[in-house]
């Protein structure tokens, strides 16, 4: 989506949860009126008033989640996904950088899979193109615009000798290397160098920067999947996602951790087996970890950790 220095990330996460609110009460006024039933106009009129205020202080993310949800549904979806053996499923990340030039950059990296090999002229000629036509008539809709030439990129995807489920995994963690702080971005600095100038300088500009990232982050997820009769998760052995209330409600060895040595990151990281791990950690938990490591000689250290410490760096040893 085109974008320029003068746009906002998004709304804060409150802004998000009233916005929604009072569109589902504009929703309930629909019916109500389709039914005869007596609506308060004065009320009515105030929370249309209160929406469009919302409304005009949306950023780049909103219209995002908006234009994607326009793309990935109505009839002429559900054509694409019958295409090519029909649709597996599809996980969609969002990367979010800033420039000194263009301001917030915000784009998606969407995986799609479906159950035949088809080519990526095929596809970019057929269900590539339709979905940048939605997305394009969606963003539109809210001011935006999108560029033909540069606005999309359809590529085929080779797995190579992983599986689904690891593919996925490194998807996930190029999208969202921005959490480091030397992390490499295209063309603009990711979130945490945003804090790491903010940090280093106390620059009013960068202090503001990464408190708009703050603010329009919280609460959303940057990796997510189809689900449904698509659940791509439950596809790929990766399992029903979690949602928020679960995560937080989980206390299964919540303050356990395990600490690679020096000498066992340097391996991982010699045989690009990092993501293999995390995988291995995700399906089987602490006790797949360990004994995925011990399998390959590697070591490790446990121990508890009080919710208010930090965790030590990696031995020496």
């Amino acid at each position: 989506m085109r974008h320029d220095r003068l746009d906002r990330l998004g709304l804060a996460r409150d802004d998000r949860a009233r916005r929604n609110l009072l569109e589902e009460r504009r929703a309930d006024r629909g019916v109500a009126e389709a039914n005869g039933w007596q609506v308060d106009e004065r009320a009515a009129e105030a929370e249309e008033i209160e929406l469009a205020s919302i409304k005009a202080r949306e950023g780049c993310w909103d219209v995002l989640g908006y234009a994607w949800s326009a793309t990935t549904s109505g009839a002429t979806w559900q054509k694409d996904t019958a295409l090519f053996g029909g649709l597996l499923g599809w996980a969609r990340a969002v990367e979010v950088t800033w420039g000194e030039r263009n301001g917030w950059h915000v784009h998606v990296h969407v995986l799609l899979c479906f159950g035949e090999q088809v080519s990526a002229d095929t596809a970019a000629a057929s269900i590539g193109a339709r979905m940048f036509g939605r997305w394009l008539r969606a963003l539109q809709r809210r001011g935006y615009s999108a560029s033909e030439d540069h606005g999309w990129d359809l590529r085929r995807v080779q797995l190579g000798d992983g599986d689904l489920a690891d593919y996925f995994v490194k998807m996930a963690h190029e999208v969202t290397s921005g959490h480091r702080k030397d992390a490499r971005s295209r063309g603009g600095l990711t979130p945490m160098q945003l804090l790491g100038t903010a940090a280093d300088t106390y620059e009013v500009g960068a202090m503001a920067r990464w408190w708009e990232w703050e603010a329009a982050s919280e609460g959303r997820r940057q990796l997510t999947w189809s689900t449904g009769h698509r659940d791509l998760r439950t596809l790929a052995g990766l399992g029903r996602e979690a949602t928020d209330e679960e995560i937080a409600a989980d206390d299964q060895e919540p303050d356990v951790r395990l600490a690679l040595s020096r000498a066992t990151w340097s391996a991982l990281r010699r045989t690009n087996s990092p993501t293999v791990l995390l995988t291995v950690a995700e399906k089987h938990g602490l006790a797949g970890a360990r004994a995925w490591l011990a399998s390959r000689g590697l070591g490790w250290t446990e121990a508890r950790v009080a919710a208010r410490d930090h965790p030590a760096a990696p031995p020496d040893d």
